[in-house]
């Protein structure tokens, strides 16, 4: 959060394989999610999830159909969907993260399941944004909110939906991608912490 700061306040978005948020006011309270999965979505993690629920749901006739289903198909090397789930289930096949631009991909050509996928994980995202204002007594104020990891600095849809969202519920966000290492952030904090204790 201090790396992409330019003041000593702000909140983060970090949504990579996993996700956290959090964030500190101008009266130094902060907050943070748990970024244990529960209650929160958990980036990259969460659209390969959601993605293959929609695949085995198709498959079981629950569902409409979804080009994620081939995309997943031909990147695990699996010929059907039956050999694709089991492989994963056996610890054969390991998904990951690495699977996400799939999403982003589909939903791209035209798939609704995958663009569907986009909107409501972009969302919650941007809704754990709106929760951490919320607890810090942001939500009308202007801050920065600073981007990192892999799903933020991809772009695309999922970023275009998480700004309109966060930009509705904290309408003085402004968006701030993390330009610099994260460890410059502790620099940061000590510079802070000096100025403090200066006489």
């Amino acid at each position: 959060l201090r790396a992409g700061c330019s003041e000593p306040w702000g909140i983060v978005s970090s949504i990579g394989t996993g996700a956290v948020t959090a964030g500190i006011n101008r009266s130094g309270d902060w907050f943070r999610t748990m970024a244990v999965g529960w209650g929160e979505p958990s980036g990259s993690y969460t659209l390969v999830s959601e993605s293959l629920n929609a695949i085995a749901a198709h498959h079981h006739r629950t569902g409409p159909a979804t080009s994620l289903t081939e995309l997943f198909l031909d990147r695990l090397g699996d010929a059907n969907i039956s050999e694709m789930f089991e492989a994963i289930t056996r610890g054969r096949s390991k998904i990951g993260g690495r699977l996400a631009p799939l999403v982003d991909l589909a939903a791209a050509d035209g798939d609704q399941v995958a663009d569907d996928i986009l909107t409501r994980v972009a969302t919650q995202h941007a809704d754990m944004v709106g929760g951490v204002a919320t607890a810090l007594s942001m939500l009308d104020d202007d801050f920065e909110l600073v981007t990192s990891g892999g799903v933020h600095s991809a772009g695309g849809a999922f970023s275009d939906r998480f700004s309109a969202r966060v930009h509705h519920l904290c309408p003085g966000a402004v968006l701030t991608p993390l330009a610099c290492r994260p460890a410059t952030g502790a620099v940061l904090l000590a510079l802070d912490a000096l100025r403090r204790t200066a006489p």
